[in-house]
């Protein structure tokens, strides 16, 4: 590795390589996204790392924009999706709830099936949009700025009637 080279790991296809030029090695984040299954609005946060804590403080994200409500989260299967801090805050939420009633309820998608997993369609939107001006932009947190626009869309997108159950396609609650 160079000097001031920096690796890091993100979605290409397998048969192309993919260089970010990044001027400060420390420059990165990660993004959370929650796509509402009956309205299509979508939620971004970024944090600094994915582990349990942030996983949690995207959750409490959700709950504060749908208070009262129950949320079914469908995600990927990311370790700190399912162990530590994310468990506790399922076991507090929940506790004195019958699983009918859960504040939260999460659910797996298969492993390894990101084709599955509609929020895939989305990220592929915001790297598509960058991919169209990422020369033009002069920095890491213009680049960033640009790729949190995907939040500011609805998404209609054509298989999202899959994911729902029957019961809940002409609810207006999440």
């Amino acid at each position: 590795m160079c000097g001031t080279s920096a690796l890091g790991y993100g979605w290409a296809p397998s048969s192309q390589r993919v260089s970010v030029i990044l001027r400060d090695a420390h420059a990165r984040t990660t993004y959370f996204g929650a796509l509402h299954m009956l309205d299509g609005s979508f939620v971004l946060a970024q944090h600094e790392t994915a582990n349990g804590d942030t996983t949690v403080a995207f959750l409490n994200k959700l709950r504060k924009k749908h208070p009262g409500k129950q949320l079914l989260i469908l995600w990927d299967n990311a370790s700190y999706h399912r162990k530590g801090d994310v468990q506790a805050f399922l076991d507090d939420v929940n506790m004195f709830h019958e699983p009918d009633n859960w504040r939260v309820i999460c659910k797996q998608f298969a492993p390894y099936a990101s084709e599955q997993n509609p929020i895939e369609h989305v990220w592929q939107i915001g790297k598509q949009a960058l991919r169209t001006c990422v020369r033009m932009l002069p920095t890491f947190h213009a680049l960033c700025e640009r790729f949190e626009q995907v939040q500011t869309n609805i998404y209609q997108l054509a298989d999202l009637h899959m994911y729902i159950p029957a019961d809940l396609r002409h609810q207006q609650s999440i």
